[in-house]
């Protein structure tokens, strides 16, 4: 589940924001009494550079956990596709960029490991888009149990099975490696 920056500051920093308006109510709470009553001067500053310096502190954490937040959610980051390494029976891959286009091998399972690897780690963006004309490569994964995932490239748009992709670090030559036996 995405959060948003509105559930960041109600969930994850109420405490932080609570410390913060805590911290403002008892300086103010201090600053009304003690107009009523005669204060040094020396101790107003003190108070008053105590006050600015929790201010600042407070500020402080408050935008170093924005931070870590924007480093550590998911949702601020892109997605990646996710095919399972383990239990597969067979990989074909086909592609229309050889010269006696469509070539159709099934890839050695020597190989099943990076060619994984290597679609696991482009950066991705699940999109609704239906909108793939042709196909660059298609790889169709056979499980031990006969389920099939199939997973075909066009341009910078991948579809897994029955979602769509939109890839931003794909070359079309990328998966060429694959078809050179």
């Amino acid at each position: 589940m995405q959060s948003s920056f509105i559930d960041l500051i109600i969930n994850d920093m109420g405490f932080i924001v609570a410390v913060i308006l805590i911290f403002l109510s008892i300086m103010t709470l201090y600053f009304i009494f003690s107009k009523k009553r005669k204060i040094s001067e020396h101790k107003k500053k003190n108070v008053m550079l105590a006050f600015v310096s929790g201010i600042v502190f407070l500020i402080s954490a408050l935008i170093l956990s924005m931070f870590i937040w924007l480093a550590t959610n998911p949702a601020t980051k892109p997605a990646t596709i996710d095919i399972e390494i383990y239990d597969i029976k067979k990989i074909t891959a086909v592609t229309q960029m050889t010269d006696s286009s469509p070539t159709v091998i099934d890839v050695p399972e020597k190989d099943w490991e990076e060619l994984l690897t290597k679609i696991n780690s482009l950066s991705a963006q699940k999109i609704d888009s239906e909108d793939m004309n042709g196909w660059e490569y298609s790889f169709t994964i056979t499980y031990e149990d006969e389920s099939t995932l199939q997973i075909i490239f066009r341009n910078e748009k991948v579809k897994v099975g029955d979602s769509y992709y939109l890839v931003t670090d794909y070359n079309k030559n990328d998966f060429m490696y694959v078809f050179k036996y």
